[in-house]
């Protein structure tokens, strides 16, 4: 049984079976096995379906917005250090 994980901006990221997560690349072998199981359904599923996309919280725009400055910061100071 497959399912459709949606990602943040509310569009199929991934495909669920079972613990495994199946990225939508053409390279894929999993991905080709879905693609196949999915042609045979009398009803598959839509892998250009949508939800609305997840809004994140001012918690985590704060944390996200550290997460890049300190990034940022370590960029730097390796570039200062001519370790980049």
């Amino acid at each position: 049984m497959y399912t459709l994980i949606y990602s943040s901006d509310g569009k199929v990221g991934s495909i669920q079976k079972g613990n495994m997560s199946i990225p939508i690349c053409e390279e894929n072998m999993d991905y080709h096995d879905f693609l196949l199981w999915n042609s045979k359904q009398e009803i598959p599923l839509d892998l250009d379906s949508t939800i609305e996309p997840i809004k994140s919280t001012p918690e985590q725009l704060r944390e996200k917005l550290i997460t890049e400055k300190m990034r940022e910061m370590a960029i730097a100071e390796l570039i200062k250090e001519k370790k980049l």
